[in-house]
Order: structure tokens, then sequence, then C-alpha cells
């Protein structure tokens, strides 16, 4: 009985270093670029539209508003802030 579960813990341990040891090596196959991350890891957690299904409507929703409050209240105003400045009025 003893000779068989040391047999078994051998068997269960070898089997766990068998699939850490392809685990490491599937992982080092993807490059990462930044940090630990991979490129389809930063893409699926920087790609807002996975956390917001209704994107579209939301955005339909902010452009009607920001035209409402363009009637309601008028084109913007700006200024330049000196004669060097870039921005156009």
């Amino acid at each position: 009985m003893k000779l068989l579960t040391g047999f078994c813990s051998i068997l269960i341990f070898a089997c766990c270093q068998l699939v850490y040891a392809e685990t490491k090596i599937n992982s080092n196959l993807e490059s990462k670029v930044f940090l630990n991350y991979t490129q389809e890891e930063l893409d699926r957690n920087y790609t807002q539209t996975v956390w917001a299904p209704n994107f579209k409507q939301i955005m339909e929703r902010m452009n009607y508003r920001s035209e409402l409050t363009i009637k309601t209240l008028g084109e913007p105003e700006s200024y330049q802030y000196d004669k060097f400045s870039t921005h156009k009025n």
C-alpha cells in the first residue's frame, strides 16, 4: 500500500511539473510588448466598446446633447492668449 501511495505521489508530481513546463513554454511564445502584457491582452483591456456594449447609443446621445447645447448657448467663444499663439479665433 505504501508503495502504491508513493508511486501515485511521484506520478502526480511529474504530471504537475509537465503541465507547468508546458504552460511556461506557451507563455514565452507570446511576446510581451509592455510589462508582462501581450499586445492581445492590452487591446482587450483598453478597447472600451467591450465594456460598454451600448457604445453607439452613448455616442449618439452625447452628440445630440452637444448639438442641443450649441443651439441653446450658441457657438463656443475662443480667445487668443497672445499674438504668437497658433490658435485662430
